[in-house]
């Protein structure tokens, strides 16, 4: 049984602890520096209720900390949450994940928050409620990459016509260089994995990864530029949500409209978006959805901090006319009764912050070697990725020479805070962790690769005699 200690006794703390409870295979200890909120949780939770400073060694201490499998600590303060799990790291926790708000932690750009705090993992509630916002609204596979790559590689869906120089060629014949890879090529509506030996034709659609540098290069060198219908998205509620969720679609082919009672936020969100379109108005009110011609909206999503709001909201966006109706859920009492109205309302789907949490921390208990992170639309691709640990297989060796079944495609190599294309001549390390495409019916012979059978050289799918022979596509 895995001993597990959770700071902060909140919606959130609260929904993870009763959640792990229910698990035979957890004892977990809840703390709360709150007389009310501890004694609350003890009444009607079925764990260990400590009135404790969560981020006071000597408290820590008191519970036993260095015997802690996973510490969590979920409360609303950043700062006490990143203080509590280096403690704890520091006392002997073997796994640390600490709840944030602040976007500044998860910017690694000038320092690894994460490695400077000794911590495992940061669970941003906003973020990963934006994340399951936007995914509808991006193209999967290039936004999973973006999350995934953070910049250092990219996705792009070109298409060839009829003047295109790559007209008639082979995938072998194609210059692309050791830093970009052809995932898959579309064609009459269906999705194959090409062989070296594919030939190009007009109308077909590329899909392309690798560095960005050398994937526009590539791309100014031989596609014309692709015209993008923008969408258009109406954002119910100045939240810390509605934040993540416009950082997400900063793109010209989106057009966001954001509605919110508060004249003071309705300031904030102008200043912090100066090309943001905000309107000062209630968010339920029908009038003003109207005038702003909501129903003929690509997206409505009610983001609001307040439940009651959301669902008013999205009961004038579905009289309207509106198709893609989203809400945030931050109250759990309300959850039956939304989920009851759903249809009524017409709502695609209903999103939580304690859920989300809960998701994230999941992937963090998980003792699987991989996770699912999506799929391609429209197909049976699904997008995972594979955990490279101390008792794999393939630790040391190149990635040509691992086998890799045919129709699944390496897309990243995440090393610590570097992100890699994962060519040919790579060698897989412990604690990488692969970004992969693969059909659902190759997802076992995948992972077998990579954990449960020797190299079979009659199946490599990277050959010896050079990538461009073996071209991933």
């Amino acid at each position: 049984m895995e001993n597990v200690i959770i700071v902060g006794a909140g919606e959130v703390g609260y929904y993870l602890a009763d959640y792990l409870s229910r698990k035979r295979s957890y004892n977990v200890t809840l703390l709360d520096n709150s007389e009310e909120q501890a004694n609350l949780a003890d009444q009607e939770l079925n764990v260990s209720v400590i009135q404790a400073n969560g981020s006071s060694a000597k408290e820590l201490m008191n519970v036993k900390v260095d015997s802690c499998d996973c510490f969590m600590a979920m409360t609303w303060d950043d700062r006490t949450n990143l203080i509590a799990c280096s403690l704890a790291k520091a006392l002997g926790a073997k796994q640390t994940i600490a709840r944030i708000h602040d976007q500044t932690y998860i910017d690694q750009s000038v320092l690894n928050y994460e490695e400077h705090f000794g911590i495992d993992g940061l669970v941003n509630p906003e973020s990963l409620c934006a994340i399951e916002i936007v995914q509808p609204i991006r193209n999967q596979l290039r936004f999973i990459m973006e999350l995934y790559a953070q910049g250092e590689i990219e996705v792009e869906f070109l298409q060839v016509d009829e003047s295109s120089k790559l007209k008639g060629k082979e995938i072998q014949e194609l210059d692309l260089g050791s830093n970009l890879r052809i995932a898959y090529l579309q064609r009459d509506d269906r999705i194959y994995v090409a062989s070296a030996q594919t030939r190009i034709f007009a109308g077909d659609l590329l899909i392309f990864f690798g560095e960005p540098k050398e994937l526009r290069n590539y791309e100014k060198k031989y596609f014309k530029k692709a015209y993008t219908k923008v969408k258009s998205i109406v954002l119910c509620g100045a939240s810390e949500i509605a934040i993540a969720i416009i950082r997400l679609l900063q793109r010209k082919h989106y057009q966001v409209r954001l509605i919110d009672s508060s004249e003071e936020k309705c300031s904030y969100f102008t200043k912090l978006f100066p090309d943001l379109t905000v309107l000062h108005g209630s968010p339920a009110s029908h009038r003003l959805l109207e005038e702003e011609r909501v129903g003929e909206a690509d997206f409505f999503i009610a983001c609001s901090s307040m439940d009651e709001e959301n669902v008013m909201a999205c009961l004038q966006a579905s009289r309207l006319g509106a198709q893609h109706i989203q809400v945030v859920l931050n109250n759990s009492d309300h959850e039956d009764a939304l989920r009851s109205l759903s249809d009524v309302i017409g709502l695609k789907s209903i999103v939580s912050p304690r859920v989300a949490t809960l998701n994230k921390v999941r992937e963090y208990l998980s003792d699987e070697k991989y996770s699912r992170i999506g799929s391609l639309p429209d197909t049976h691709i699904q997008i995972i990725e594979i955990f490279i640990g101390s008792k794999s297989i393939c630790l040391n060796q190149e990635i040509r020479n691992i086998g890799i079944p045919k129709g699944c495609i390496l897309l990243g190599l995440r090393r610590s805070s570097e992100i890699l294309v994962p060519s040919a001549e790579k060698v897989l390390r412990g604690e990488d962790r692969l970004l992969c495409l693969a059909p659902e019916d190759k997802i076992d012979s995948l992972l077998r690769v990579f954990y449960n059978r020797p190299v079979n050289v009659d199946q490599l799918f990277f050959q010896k005699e050079g990538i461009k022979k073996t071209m991933i596509a």
